[in-house]
């Protein structure tokens, strides 16, 4: 199968490949159609699949059991979709690992969270706070870190 760069034959092959997605085929073609371009630009170099490394990540995180309302924003955000969506901030701390572990897996987003609260204001105080909420995370208990948490997003 030799898609190329059409994000809409890729966008196809997916829906055909994972019918039962509950992600609507607008924004996978968004998402396809950024991802594509974000590997060329940056000269990543195609998999045996003719994805990109870049686009086997998203691809994988999104298929994944570990995502949430949260975490999926900050993909959106990442990848350049629209801001069609409600706006989910961590509310614990089960929320806040999702978030977690998704920069992880895409580093290179960390640096970019202001992003995030430059399209949802509301994310400020967790975006300004993200190391320190990093460390309480990976330091405290459940419930020290659901406390801090509250502290930080509602004052």
């Amino acid at each position: 199968m030799d898609n190329g760069i059409d994000a809409v034959k890729w966008n196809d092959f997916f829906y055909e490949t994972f019918p039962n997605c509950n992600i609507d085929k607008e924004t996978m073609l968004g998402w396809f159609a950024n991802s594509i371009m974000a590997g060329y630009s940056t000269g990543q170099y195609e998999s045996k699949n003719g994805l990109n490394e870049y686009a086997e990540k998203c691809i994988e995180w999104l298929m994944s059991d570990d995502t949430g309302t949260s975490s999926k924003l900050i993909f959106r955000v990442m990848v350049g979709i629209e801001r069609r969506v409600l706006c989910f901030s961590p509310s614990d701390g089960d929320d806040f690992g999702r978030c977690y572990r998704l920069l992880k897996v895409f580093p290179e987003w960390k640096s970019r969270l202001t992003e995030v609260s430059e399209q949802f204001p509301h994310w400020k105080n967790l975006v300004e706070k993200w190391d320190e909420l990093e460390k309480a995370y990976e330091t405290l208990d459940k419930y020290a870190f659901y406390k801090k948490l509250q502290e930080i997003t509602h004052g």
